[in-house]
């Protein structure tokens, strides 16, 4: 928790690391069986190397609660929550195995993906992909030279927004439910 600013009695933030780990043992099928599934020999391996592979990625949260009018404790317990940004950034994954072969690094996560929303926005999302290797991901001859690669954006528009948007430029529309054309205040009312 951190002090909050101006509406915001306080701001929290909260991480979630994700972590996944995977083993599967080597495996090798008898050549007759191998033939009699696949008698060309060009669709079945016989053999599956091991696989021992860890991904970590992590979400993350900033949360703000509104400031109440007064100070009842009661008041403080139902105030109103927002999420002022959510980050959501995808795995990247190691496989151990693979890095033992000659010429490998292990590294198996081509892309990098950051996925943002807000409440503070409607319908607010932005999400950032980052290519991480300058080639082929998983070989020492790969350079990590991560690169923005794409940008996505999204927000939702409301007769609401296109209010305060045009209040904010001087212009009003109706909304208030009276249709009348403003009276010059110098005139009296008529009968």
């Amino acid at each position: 928790f951190v002090p909050g600013v101006g509406p915001l009695a306080r701001i929290r933030h909260s991480f979630s690391p994700i972590v996944d780990y995977r083993y599967a043992p080597g495996a090798q099928v008898p050549e007759d069986y191998v033939r009699v599934l696949d008698p060309t020999g060009t669709a079945l391996n016989a053999r599956s190397d091991p696989q021992q592979t860890i991904s970590v990625g992590l979400a993350q949260a900033f949360e703000g609660k509104l400031r109440v009018p007064g100070q009842d404790s009661a008041d403080a317990a139902s105030a109103r929550k927002l999420r002022l940004l959510s980050i959501n950034t995808s795995s990247m994954e190691y496989n151990f195995e693979a890095a033992k072969q000659p010429g490998r690094t292990g590294w198996q996560t081509q892309r990098l993906t950051n996925s943002m929303s807000s409440d503070l926005i409607p319908g607010f999302q932005l999400s950032l992909v980052h290519n991480l290797w300058d080639g082929p991901v998983g070989y020492d001859t790969t350079r990590f030279d991560p690169f923005l690669e794409n940008v996505s954006a999204s927000f939702q528009i409301s007769a609401g927004t296109v209010r305060a948007l045009t209040g904010l430029f001087g212009f009003a529309l109706g909304g208030s439910g009276d249709d009348a054309p403003p009276r010059p205040q110098d005139q009296p009312p008529d009968r």
